[in-house]
């Protein structure tokens, strides 16, 4: 005889006026939302089968971490964007497990946000730029060598993403293989760029001449 499915009771409404959407605080912010909101496209799903789904995803989802999840999620539920139900017979002193599921309110931000986040082109700053402005501060061959050690860094992040990669795009089609094409080119081109930096360097420093620093 099948078992019957938990009993779901929903926990207490907020106020009846809808609250005002929040400030995401960017796009790196607003793709974490997206995400969220993304993977409950599908049903409900509760918190630690969430972050099951991110762990699968690898680099895809790398930067929402569980706390980073669970705080997301808290904040998608007072904006009314996430009803929250507590399932009974989970293990644990509680012996009950939150279920997400999304509302219609939070359909409407999710579209919001995936057009968004499609049409818009952002460039992502990274801390890089700024501390390449002050190179100057360092010899020549101190700066090369850390360039060198970022460029090793690139390729072993670049082979572990084309790892990863191969394996979502064959379980998640041709959508997620446009996800790890971009990646992949960003990754190329961080590559490319390391390697014409120290290109450059090493011109500066073979027209330094020997003794000179910079």
């Amino acid at each position: 005889m099948a078992k019957a499915s938990p009993r779901l009771k929903p926990i207490a409404a907020a106020a009846d006026a809808p609250p005002a959407t929040p400030a995401w605080g960017g796009p790196a912010q607003e793709a974490k939302v997206l995400m969220v909101l993304g993977l409950l496209q599908r049903g409900p799903r509760h918190g630690y089968e969430l972050h099951r789904v991110v762990v699968a995803h690898g680099s895809i989802y790398a930067d929402l971490k569980k706390p980073t999840l669970y705080h997301l999620l808290e904040r998608l539920a007072r904006a009314g964007f996430v009803d929250l139900r507590t399932e009974e017979g989970a293990r644990g002193p509680r012996g009950e497990r939150l279920v997400y599921s999304i509302t219609a309110r939070g359909q409407a931000e999710f579209q919001r946000l995936l057009e968004s986040l499609v049409t818009r082109y952002t460039p992502d700053h990274m801390a890089v730029e700024m501390a390449m402005s002050f190179l100057s501060y360092v010899p020549l061959a101190r700066a090369l060598d850390w360039l060198g050690q970022r460029q090793a860094h690139v390729e072993t992040y670049r082979a572990e993403l084309t790892r990863q990669l191969t394996d979502i795009a064959t379980r998640g089609g041709v959508f997620a293989q446009l996800s790890g094409d971009h990646l992949l080119a960003l990754a190329d081109a961080e590559r490319a760029w390391v390697s014409q930096a120290i290109s450059t360097l090493q011109a500066a420093a073979a027209a330094a001449g020997p003794g000179t620093d910079h």
